[in-house]
């Protein structure tokens, strides 16, 4: 399964990247897997308060993932 995993203002710093491409095994099917997936890449992460979308949509750690899925990782933000 290939998915697109966007990272926005504090974790694109973490990361050093904005974006990236993953082909994930049959075990990370999940968004709590992939959560553990990318805090093993980037153990940094797991000090950030985040929220998970997937496709654009805000999501939980249950949600099952599919191919070609854009999840993104999103920084607490304040609006005025």
């Amino acid at each position: 399964m290939d998915i697109t995993v966007k990272y926005f203002g504090i974790i694109a710093d973490v990361t050093s990247k904005k974006e990236e491409t993953f082909t994930l095994s049959d075990a990370v099917n999940s968004i709590q897997s992939l959560q553990f997936h990318l805090e093993q890449l980037y153990p940094e992460i797991k000090n950030t308060t985040y929220s998970l979308a997937i496709n654009q949509k805000l999501t939980n750690q249950n949600e099952t993932l599919q191919d070609q899925d854009e999840i993104a990782l999103l920084p607490p933000f304040s609006g005025g």
